[in-house]
């Protein structure tokens, strides 16, 4: 469905293992930039228009990169045994936007455009998000179900009480939790 849109690449082949490292066409080295991801609990023909009126054909976007990405596979909920807090990915796609910034005046423009593919597809985002691929601050409830959030903030308020260990999406120990 995607392809007669006429992408400007279509990438799509087998790939050997030793281009692997190449696929996803990232530069070589650190690049400043902005951009946030998000799940979706499914891709409908609603998901697909919403996503191509976002970043489709006719669309001037200062992103670099808007990418669908299928889940599921090892990512499914228990799936893998001894995953951690988080043993899969309750969603079918992930979706992730990302704009170079050359100067830091060009930070707003990226943002309104990452919020931009964010908005059109909101109404299509499963209950949970992904950590890794959260750029921006988000309610640290938003990674996780209720139970592991709190099974998290014990084990933080019990090695870490003082929350002297910091991420970029924090989870606090109990009594210093607000989020």
């Amino acid at each position: 469905m995607l392809r007669a849109l006429g992408p400007a690449m279509d990438t799509v082949r087998t790939t050997p293992t030793t281009e692997l490292a190449l696929l996803h066409m990232d530069p070589p080295g650190p690049v400043p930039g902005a951009g946030d991801g998000m799940l979706l609990g499914g891709l409908t023909d609603e998901a697909v228009a919403a996503f191509v009126a976002a970043v489709g054909p006719g669309v001037e976007s200062p992103l670099l990169s808007v990418e669908l990405r299928r889940l599921g596979g090892a990512l499914t909920p228990g799936r893998a045994s001894g995953g951690g807090a988080v043993d899969g990915l309750d969603a079918e796609y992930m979706c992730f936007a990302v704009g170079m910034l050359p100067d830091p005046s060009f930070m707003p423009v990226v943002e309104q455009a990452v919020h931009g593919v964010r908005d059109a597809l909101a109404p299509f985002a499963a209950e949970r998000t992904f950590l890794n691929f959260a750029e921006e601050p988000h309610e640290v409830s938003e990674f996780f179900d209720p139970d592991t959030l709190a099974r998290l903030r014990g084990v933080k308020g019990r090695y870490d009480p003082r929350d002297l260990i910091r991420a970029h999406q924090p989870v606090r120990p109990p009594e210093t939790a607000s989020s």
